[in-house]
């Protein structure tokens, strides 16, 4: 091997071992700036699971206060000042009804009023915010074909999100009728709860609103549903709502006490916020009077006046105005409404919220003793016999003491003959209100417990019947009264 040939290979194997010294060193590098990465995001999600705990944490502790506020304020009694107005979370009008035992008319008034309120103003917004007019109408200042298209997608919703809910919630009765899981009340209360979020889930896939949905599902499961129920699964849901409920609404408005100083989407304008306050007491007034007088034309019992008063007052604006407004705030218009929605939460809470009590007192509305007695008159039986007498006959010709129109009367006819019997272990059965010609569907939609329950008010329908047939003849004959006496 000559000179030359023997430079080649060293110069060879020498630029070989450079390269492979090369190599290993960039390698080596390469581990290590994977091994920096790795640590720094590690690091980056070490802080940032440490501020989400600080988060949860200050939130945990504003509810801690919050309870003991509320308990503080229960304690000590204060009259004017419910607790909702100086903790500034959010407690209802109706929870407030609730602990004062506003009387049962005043209290249905109000919650069915804020449960249309709440279904109409969700599915309101999303129509609104899909609202495009049409190409040819760009330069027009009203575009009738999307007002249309808006109307109709408005009602679809609403229909469509009350139907599948109202399925949902009768499902979940017809499952705890007709299986022995009541035997399990752990997996009975599961299954409540599941089905529950079902429709809720179900209602978003299609497209529908989900909050709609699942609110007329809990209508429905009240309904019916927990009537199937064990005592203990009863007492298991009724706790576990009741909880879920104060927790949710003390967070939410927590959130919004604490949004209100920390919030990068904040965008003030005074006139706007005072006008708003302004317009939707008008409008609250424009609605609640007109409606109540139409009402008053076949309503009996009517409307009185500090019921329609108290109406107007009750007008609070809470969870669901924030959650329509802050769910976009991309532009400084969304922001002025996101801003000035929070000021009126924050403002109805504590003069409406705060003052309820008060404002029951001074309009004269009957609570506590009086307001549990609010059944009229005609309606007030003296024993316990004829009211269970009254109460079967109520139940066969649709009429109770709580009936005020010809649509809850018809409504309280179906459900109590063919509704309840249906979803529930409520008596007459099937069997009794159906045709004759429906005999063998209504025998295998009614349950054993039924016919049990049916065969025992019909014994004791016939002995009262048969102790009444009694007094009239002895009444009729007075030799046979001698006799007896």
């Amino acid at each position: 091997m000559t000179k030359v040939a023997m430079r080649k290979v060293l110069w060879v194997v020498l630029w070989t071992a450079t390269m492979c010294a090369a190599e290993e060193s960039t390698a080596d590098k390469q581990e290590e700036a994977a091994g920096d990465l790795e640590k720094a995001a590690e690091n980056k999600a070490l802080a940032l699971h440490r501020l989400d705990s600080l988060s949860l944490l200050v939130y945990t502790l504003l509810l801690v206060v919050a309870v003991l506020t509320v308990w503080l304020f229960k304690h000590r009694r204060f009259r004017f000042i419910h607790e909702s107005g100086l903790t500034l979370f959010y407690v209802t009008v109706l929870a407030i009804f609730s602990d004062m035992g506003v009387e049962s008319d005043m209290f249905a008034l109000v919650f069915g009023e804020s449960v249309l309120n709440d279904a109409v103003a969700i599915i309101l917004a999303g129509t609104i915010d899909q609202y495009i007019p049409s190409a040819q109408s760009e330069n027009l200042t009203f575009d009738i074909p999307a007002l249309l298209s808006a109307i109709i997608r408005f009602f679809t919703i609403l229909f469509g999100s009350f139907t599948l809910g109202a399925v949902v919630g009768c499902s979940s009765a017809l499952l705890t009728k007709f299986t022995k899981i009541a035997d399990y009340p752990l997996l009975e209360t599961s299954l409540f709860l599941l089905l529950s979020y079902v429709s809720f889930l179900l209602a978003e896939f299609v497209e529908m609103t989900g909050i709609v949905a699942v609110l007329f599902c809990g209508i429905c499961q009240a309904h019916y549903t927990y009537n199937n129920m064990s005592e203990e699964s009863q007492l298991r849901t009724k706790q576990f709502f009741e909880v879920l409920n104060f927790l949710s609404e003390s967070f939410i408005f927590s959130y919004i006490g604490v949004s209100m100083f920390v919030s990068h989407s904040l965008n003030w304008d005074f006139a706007f916020v005072i006008a708003a306050l302004a317009v939707i007491v008008i409008a609250r007034a424009a609605h609640v009077y007109p409606l109540s007088l139409l009402l008053n034309v076949k309503r009996r019992p009517k409307i009185p006046r500090n019921h329609q008063h108290m109406m107007l007052f009750s007008g609070l604006r809470g969870a669901i105005a924030f959650a329509l407004a802050i769910r976009n705030t991309s532009t400084s218009q969304r922001q002025i409404i996101y801003t000035s929605t929070s000021v009126i939460v924050i403002v109805t809470v504590i003069i409406n919220g705060g003052l309820t009590a008060w404002m029951i007192d001074l309009l004269r509305i009957r609570h506590g003793t009086d307001g549990a007695q609010d059944i009229p008159p005609q309606f007030q039986l003296d024993n316990e016999d004829t009211r269970s007498s009254v109460e079967s006959e109520q139940v066969q010709s649709g009429m109770n003491p709580w009936d005020k129109s010809f649509l809850p009367r018809k409504w309280y006819n179906f459900d109590a003959n063919f509704m309840k019997p249906l979803l529930t272990h409520a008596t007459p059965t099937l069997m009794d209100t159906m045709p004759a010609f429906c005999m063998p569907l209504a025998r295998m939609l009614t349950t054993t417990e039924q016919m049990t329950l049916s065969a025992g008010r019909n014994q004791r329908t016939n002995s009262a019947q048969e102790a009444s047939a009694m007094d009239d003849r002895i009444m009729e004959n007075p030799l046979s009264r001698g006799h007896i006496v």
